[in-house]
């Protein structure tokens, strides 16, 4: 899966996504090599929106960004991502939400 993630006054940067069990990765290339990160669940939560603390403070954030971004919420780490557009948001905070309501189970 791809998304980009929000990266300072610099724009965003492309983010590959996949998840092994319960945990979800991401790196900068498609292949799954590059700079890796993960959010370890269970526990997750998606959050569509501007919601959490970086993205809220993103005054400068046009509202039509604002309307494509999401994240997701780890008990030690975020993930804030950004979509193409607002009905591809939308998908990936459904595919997203049935994730971890899957691994909570």
């Amino acid at each position: 899966m791809y998304a980009s993630q929000r990266g300072g006054d610099s724009g965003s940067s492309a983010r590959f996504l996949f998840a092994v069990g319960d945990t979800i990765y991401w790196a900068t290339r498609e292949d799954r090599t590059g700079k890796l990160g993960q959010l370890d669940g269970p526990g997750l939560m998606v959050v569509p929106g501007a919601a959490t603390e970086c993205l809220a403070g993103k005054r400068r954030m046009h509202e039509s960004r604002r309307n494509r971004v999401f994240s997701i919420v780890g008990p030690a780490r975020t993930l804030d991502l950004e979509a193409a557009s607002e009905g591809e948001r939308h998908q990936w905070v459904r595919a997203f939400t049935t994730f971890t309501k899957r691994s909570d189970a």
